[in-house]
């Protein structure tokens, strides 16, 4: 790997942005790499969490300038490929079926802002900044839009997609962009609450609640409550949901609880 550096250790897999020197701005190579390795870790059954966090003082200060600056030299199909490669990236972390767990150590740009939006949990340092930086640069968060959006609706955007204004930790977690905010002192209790917490889970059941919150926002009606009484029906007679059960009464851990 060029540009990330991948830890495992008990059942969690670290994914660290490494590009310190240059604020953990992603390229080409950043992209591809986030896609081969998330692709890889959806089909991997020892990973049951996923780090996403970042060397250096920053996050993520989004797109590589002088990456997007090559823009200019290439034609316009060009450009939509690679659009659609970062769309793919963001996409397939969004889809992971383990739970991705953002650990923002520092501040977050514009596209850092796309990876932040894609985790489930968001744990943030208290003193990142936070900002849709492209309306500064002449450009918009067209390919991050969908997912910064369903994280912090439409009203936060209209204010910050044209603002472009910085934004602290209390907000973001106001908004909804964050749901935890720790300092030096905090952080090692606040990721090891949340692990712990996570492990004790089915990681069969934890795949379906999101593909279950995917359906709510792309399903309505009587497609929605089909939906969901299958999918209960199918976790109910599931080997797993009978040894959670079976393990309740028998006042012991499920199999699966690696806590």
């Amino acid at each position: 790997m060029k540009t990330l550096q991948i830890l495992n250790s008990d059942h969690i897999t670290h994914v660290i942005l490494n590009r310190a020197e240059v604020h953990n701005a992603f390229n080409e190579d950043m992209m591809r790499e986030l896609s081969e390795v998330f692709g890889k870790i959806q089909n991997d059954e020892r990973v049951r969490c996923v780090i996403l966090t970042a060397q250096g003082k920053s996050f993520s200060a989004g797109g590589d300038l002088n990456y997007m600056k090559s823009a200019a030299q290439k034609n316009h199909q060009e450009n939509v490929n690679e659009s659609l490669a970062m769309a793919k990236m963001f996409a397939l972390i969004d889809e992971c079926p383990k739970p991705v767990v953002g650990i923002i150590n520092g501040s977050a740009f514009g596209g850092g802002l796309g990876l932040v939006s894609v985790c489930d949990v968001v744990l943030c340092d208290q003193k990142a900044q936070f900002g849709f930086s492209e309306v500064r640069l002449g450009l918009t968060p067209s390919v991050i839009s969908p997912f910064v959006i369903q994280k912090i609706g439409v009203s936060q955007a209209r204010r910050f997609f044209v603002t472009g204004e910085r934004f602290d930790a209390h907000k973001a977690k106001q908004m909804g962009l964050v749901h935890e905010i720790f300092d030096d002192a905090s952080k090692d209790s606040v990721v090891s609450h949340l692990l712990s917490n996570i492990l004790a889970n089915g990681p069969e059941a934890i795949d379906q609640a999101k593909v279950l919150i995917r359906k709510n926002q792309e399903l309505k009606g009587t497609e929605l409550t089909e939906f969901t009484a299958e999918q209960i029906s199918k976790r109910r007679a599931s080997q797993e949901a009978q040894e959670g059960i079976t393990a309740f009464f028998e006042k012991r851990k499920a199999g699966y609880n690696q806590t």
